[in-house]
């Protein structure tokens, strides 16, 4: 996926508040999200997906 279809896409966020949070992402911190999107899923199936989950996820190492 290109830079510029990063900032475009979501992945699956259902409220503004997390769209905006996303739009507010570096590029690189946007590619780190997404990397961990299905390690999350599948660890965490009864999570709704947020940006607020993945930088939790993503700063205690998961």
């Amino acid at each position: 996926m290109s830079t510029a279809d990063q900032t475009t896409n979501y992945p699956d966020f259902v409220t503004d508040a997390d769209r905006h949070a996303w739009d507010e992402l570096a590029p690189e911190r946007k590619q780190q999200y997404l990397d961990a999107v299905d390690y999350i899923r599948e660890e965490y199936p009864d999570e709704e997906l947020s940006v607020a989950l993945i930088g939790t996820v993503l700063a205690f190492g998961g």
